[in-house]
């Protein structure tokens, strides 16, 4: 069965534990909760704070963040489209939607897939 996660702050988790030296956050702080809990997707939304960041915080923050997820390719997949929400689950990788909560900073959603 797949049970999905509809909204985690991951991505700016994930920024700002790297940017703070932190090796490797998602393993380290979520994922067994992630395994334990069933959840075979979730969408991960950068929420970037309007008032006190900026538009290069918003993209660093998707950089940073997808390269991570990209990089532990073993854990994740990330997915743009259906298929890619069911390769996820049979190959047992954490399926990635990217999200945004907010929308100041995104000039076209095109970005996201950079």
């Amino acid at each position: 069965m797949m049970l999905f996660d509809a909204h985690a702050d991951i991505l700016i988790d994930i920024y700002e534990s790297l940017k703070k030296g932190i090796k490797d956050p998602f393993t380290k702080r979520h994922l067994k909760s992630y395994q334990q809990s069933g959840i075979s997707h979730s969408i991960f939304v950068n929420w970037t704070d309007p008032d006190h960041k900026t538009s290069k915080d918003f993209y660093d923050c998707f950089d940073v963040a997808i390269n991570y997820i990209k990089a532990k390719e073993d854990i994740f997949k990330i997915c743009y489209q259906y298929e890619d929400i069911t390769d996820a689950y049979q190959s047992k990788k954490l399926g990635v939607i990217l999200g945004v909560e907010g929308l100041k900073y995104l000039k076209d959603a095109s970005d996201l897939k950079r």
